[in-house]
């Protein structure tokens, strides 16, 4: 099957639309509440909106244009042969990562994350760099959860101590690490942000698995001697990311 063929069956497979067990019983409620019908009114219009057919297929329509616009330009990157993206969409795990994504989009209201969760499919699908579809979805549910400043962290870690990020890095990279935790730290202090706001994201992606907590001097015990790093799996995020970024930017140009 081509890749065109390969991809509008994949568009014509999406999950349909049904009612929502958890809106049909938040409007019931709603309307059995006595008094302050304008806000409860107002309640109602948002979830309405917000669950509503057209819009979920809005959604997975800007899933897909991004999976597709991903794989599209690997394909002009790269030169890979159409076939090995076919024989990576033409399975049933990429079925299945496919339906859990297009669960957690639907429910999705930033349109601007939905586009990462396409572009991360369609970078499994057509980079050199295949984790694995339970990965791909996985990494999609995990930034589903991620807040806007958690990856603020998570891309400022990269950008300063990403160079010495690989899966077994030595002595000499770690402690370079450790160190250049100390830029993060400072930078993000320039920005007039709080040094436990800073950690508090770090956790949160050490959580995920997104970054990695380094020693510390426990003689001092200290926030400020505690120190992070991305994870691979975390710096691999950020590099998708910022593809999918350009990707954006050069479409609206």
């Amino acid at each position: 099957m081509a890749i065109d063929d390969e991809l509008d069956a994949i568009r014509s497979q999406y999950p349909e639309s049904s009612s929502n067990l958890g809106l049909t019983l938040s409007l019931k409620l709603l309307t059995s509440l006595p008094g302050k019908a304008g806000l409860l009114f107002k309640i109602g219009e948002v979830l309405r909106s917000h669950f509503s057919t057209k819009v979920m297929s809005e959604r997975l329509n800007i899933l897909f244009d991004a999976l597709e616009g991903m794989v599209r330009r690997f394909q002009q990157e790269t030169e890979r042969r159409l076939s090995a993206v076919e024989d990576r969409l033409n399975s049933p795990e990429f079925a299945e990562a496919y339906v859990n994504v297009a669960n957690i989009a639907i429910f999705t209201a930033n349109p601007q994350k939905i586009r990462e969760f396409g572009s991360i499919l369609g970078y499994e699908a057509a980079s050199n760099d295949a984790e694995g579809w339970d990965e791909a979805a996985a990494l999609i549910a995990d930034l589903s959860r991620l807040t806007e400043s958690d990856l603020e962290v998570l891309r400022l870690m990269v950008k300063l101590q990403g160079g010495n990020v690989r899966e077994n890095p030595n002595d000499a990279e770690y402690n370079l690490m450790s160190a250049a935790f100390g830029q993060v730290r400072d930078e993000w202090v320039r920005q007039g942000k709080s040094r436990y706001e800073l950690y508090s994201h770090a956790l949160r992606l050490s959580g995920f698995g997104l970054a990695n907590p380094l020693n510390w001097n426990q003689s001092s015990w200290g926030p400020q001697d505690m120190g992070f790093a991305p994870t691979p799996r975390g710096k691999r995020l950020v590099e998708i990311l910022e593809i999918a970024d350009q990707q954006c930017r050069e479409s609206t140009a």
